[in-house]
């Protein structure tokens, strides 16, 4: 099954259907929390959830793959 984007003769395979599904739902969610008058890059105000991952150890990738 192929899905078509334009009226041309590109289409897409089906297995790449997720991607544009997600990053719709992901467009949509974005705009619907604005329009709900919610922060969707703060998402909470008290601090009680963190984004950022503590205790982690970022390495220097040394560009041999190993």
């Amino acid at each position: 099954m192929k899905i078509i984007f334009s009226d041309g003769d590109d289409s897409i395979d089906e297995e790449f259907l997720t991607i544009a599904s997600v990053l719709f739902a992901q467009t949509l969610s974005f705009y619907k929390s604005l329009d709900l008058g919610l922060k969707p890059d703060s998402p909470s105000a008290s601090g009680m959830i963190h984004r950022v991952v503590q205790g982690v150890k970022l390495y220097e990738y040394n560009g041999n793959g190993k």
